[in-house]
């Protein structure tokens, strides 16, 4: 049978679920229209159409929350009153405008201070966040060691691509990933790099991070408040140390639905043995609902989650050091260390419909926020610094 994604349990989860009732089921109408919480959005068309579908907008308003689109270029003040507002755009303009909001409406819930989503923006500063994660998750007994893979960044100035690598010491294969991480198709335009000739054929700014093999599977950690979800996608195959592509192998995704159908269709290239490296050769089945990986191995356990213990420690370390409250992260396992484990990507607001009762996990955490609000929490989340706490 093939493993459904996994909801963490989670002791601080009670009180949110507790705002919902768990005699309330879909179809039953819990609060009048005239005490709905309003929760504001500034989305772009496709977050919105992806996001507020109607399964969503249905459940979150039989639960007494209604949603309010935002124009980004009418003042906030016009547009409100808001109890929540939850956005993703990436406009200079639109963001003063919020944090100037935030200071002058404190009791507004502003869901993620952009003080902390910019430095999600851009690989180079992306996973500096978790650097002390190898000595916290030593020092404290997690049951795995997380870290991230070694990396360099080329801004396309002051050297050669290939000064950058040999300086940083890194070892091939790389994943060539562009330095800018916006949620565009080209942001998603990453490369497979198998010997140091390959690197001229690559233009910067952009990361290099020493490619893990991971079995083939990629765990993504959902982070919706206090709730955790893992799930399992499959992702690209592992190169054995004499079988390295050679000349660049583009990714266009690593993971989900998507990946599956790019790898499908990836050529096959000659490898440095004389054999090929074909992703899909390793390819997992197309997946149902996008949400959980069908391949063999996984349906037959050989490729086992993580400890839950280890994703809610982790999770709570990346809320904390990130300040933010919704948000994933990608996870592998190292093939022949399986105590080993990798942080490779973070994403601010992702792709929640991809969750299994996503409606209900969102409106808990909408009602999580409203209620919090009134007992005078932290406006907007907090922020840590880099790195601490480790």
């Amino acid at each position: 049978m093939q493993a459904p994604p996994q909801r963490l349990p989670s002791a601080t989860t009670q009180p949110a679920m507790a705002a919902l009732g768990s005699d309330v089921r879909p179809g039953q109408h819990r609060v009048s229209e005239s005490a709905a919480y309003t929760v504001g959005y500034a989305l772009t068309e496709k977050k919105i159409q992806s996001f507020l579908r109607p399964e969503l907008l249905t459940y979150a308003r039989e639960h007494g929350i209604q949603f309010k689109r935002i124009d980004p270029r009418t003042p906030l003040p016009e547009q409100g009153p808001f109890d929540v507002i939850i956005h993703k755009l990436r406009m200079e303009r639109w963001l003063r405008k919020l944090e100037d909001y935030m200071h002058s409406h404190p009791q507004v819930v502003v869901c993620d201070p952009p003080s902390a989503i910019v430095r999600l923006w851009s690989r180079a500063s992306m996973l500096r966040v978790c650097k002390g994660l190898e000595q916290k998750s030593e020092s404290q007994g997690w049951p795995g060691i997380v870290r991230v893979p070694k990396e360099a960044v080329f801004d396309g100035t002051g050297g050669t691509i290939e000064s950058v690598v040999a300086e940083a010491g890194l070892v091939f294969p790389l994943v060539a990933k562009p330095m800018e991480a916006n949620g565009s198709e080209t942001s998603h335009a990453m490369a497979l790099v198998g010997r140091r000739e390959d690197l001229g054929q690559l233009q910067g700014p952009l990361v290099l991070q020493e490619f893990v093999n991971h079995g083939g599977v990629l765990f993504k950690v959902y982070v919706v408040g206090e709730d955790v979800t893992l799930v399992r996608r499959p992702s690209l195959p592992d190169v054995s140390e004499s079988g390295v592509p050679v000349g660049l192998q583009q990714i266009h995704r690593v993971s989900g639905h998507a990946a599956a159908e790019q790898l499908q269709s990836c050529p096959r290239s000659q490898q440095e043995d004389g054999s090929v490296w074909n992703p899909s050769s390793r390819r997992s089945q197309r997946l149902r609902d996008n949400r959980a990986c069908t391949c063999p191995a996984c349906v037959h356990g050989e490729h086992p989650e993580p400890p839950s213990d280890l994703v809610h420690q982790l999770a709570a370390e990346m809320r904390h050091r990130l300040g933010l409250r919704l948000f994933n992260f990608d996870l592998i396992r190292e093939k022949d260390r399986p105590d080993n484990y990798f942080v490779i990507d973070i994403n601010y607001f992702p792709g929640l419909a991809k969750v299994p009762s996503y409606e209900m996990l969102f409106t808990r955490f909408m009602l999580s926020l409203v209620h919090g609000s009134r007992d005078g929490p932290r406006r907007g989340g907090g922020l840590s610094d880099e790195g601490s706490s480790a």
